[in-house]
Formats: C-alpha cells, structure tokens, sequence
C-alpha cells in the first residue's frame, strides 16, 4: 500500500495513471480524472434588471444575472416578501441566467441569485428591494362641492390623498370657465389641504 498527500496542487483539471507489475510481469493498470477548484463563482445582476430600492407600477420582477464560473453546478433565484417569507425559489442546472416571477400582488419584495459550483464553492448577488404598486392613490375633494354656487371668493378647497405606499406628490390646479390656469400648486406631502 502507498499513499500520498499533496496539499498545494493549484485549481485545474488533472488525470492520474497508476502502472504496476508483478515479479512474472503481470502488469496493472488504473487511471481517474479530478479537478481541484478552490475559486468562488462571480454572480452579479445584468441588464433588465431593477435596481435596488426601484418602484414599478407592475405585478412582474424580472432578474437578469451575468456569471463567471467555468465549472458552474447548480443557480438559485429567491423572492422574498416584505416580511421576508419565501414566495419562490427556483433551481437550474442548465446554466440559466434570466427568471420573471409574474402574477404578484402589490407590495415590497426582496430577491437575490446564488451560483454553487461543482466543487460546493458560492458565491451571490446582492439582495435588491422592489415595489409594486399597481393601485393609483385615492383621491377626495370635499369642498367646494359639485357643481355648487357661491356668492361670494371660495372659502377652501379641500382635497384628501392617500395611497398605500406613500405619495410623491399632490398638484392641484385650478381654471376658469375660459380654460385658463388660474392657480397650480404642487405638495411633497399628503394630508387635508385648504386652498384661498
């Protein structure tokens, strides 16, 4: 019996061949093929993809992933939600780079790709946050009243905004019976407004 450890082989691909012969000449032969593969893959996110913290007015995440990894195994694509329980986790061993979770409801969602390789080393892209929100903010005008007469300037004009995922922003504008513009005014917060 003869055995031997190297510890320092470097990555690549190596084949051994065994030969041994016997005092008659009998002769044996074995040989194995291995790969030593010590390097992390790269996998970051590609073209398509949203970036991180992006709000979309969709029910769809798309995700994009460019690798380097020559001896690549097994590619993991994970959706969280905003609680951070798992809504989908999909596996491929045929070197696929794209994925598209459809038929999402509105909300805050967090995914990420993990690359394993043959030889168990991982690597992943960094978790990225998205918003869909498919609903448009909801709108009140309590005063003036529809289609109302006064007989003197209007009081207030009063407008509630809400949305379920915050506003950007509220612009009001007022025109007169000739269509011109007579007041525009733009807010960065939502609340009750009184206006004149």
């Amino acid at each position: 019996t003869w055995n031997a450890t190297n510890s320092s082989i470097a990555d690549g691909h190596y084949e051994i061949y065994v030969y041994a012969n016997d005092t008659v000449g009998n002769l044996g032969f074995r040989s194995r093929n291995f790969s030593v593969d010590t390097t992390k893959p790269i996998v970051s996110f590609g073209a398509g993809t949203e970036v991180n913290g992006a709000n979309t007015s969709r029910n769809w995440i798309f995700a994009n992933v460019s690798v380097v990894e020559s001896n690549e195994n097994i590619i993991n694509f994970t959706l969280y939600d905003s609680i951070g329980s798992l809504v989908n986790a999909s596996s491929y061993a045929n070197k696929q780079r794209t994925t598209n979770w459809t038929g999402l409801s509105q909300g805050y969602y967090y995914y990420n790709v993990t690359l394993i390789d043959l030889a168990a080393n991982e690597n992943r892209t960094e978790t990225r946050r998205i918003l869909l929100d498919t609903q448009s903010p909801l709108l009140s005008l309590f005063s003036p009243n529809n289609g109302s007469f006064y007989g003197g300037s209007i009081q207030n004009l009063t407008v509630n905004a809400t949305d379920s995922f915050g506003l950007s922003n509220l612009t009001l504008l007022v025109y007169n019976s000739s269509g011109s513009n007579i007041n525009s005014s733009t807010f960065s917060t939502y609340s009750v407004y009184s206006l004149f």
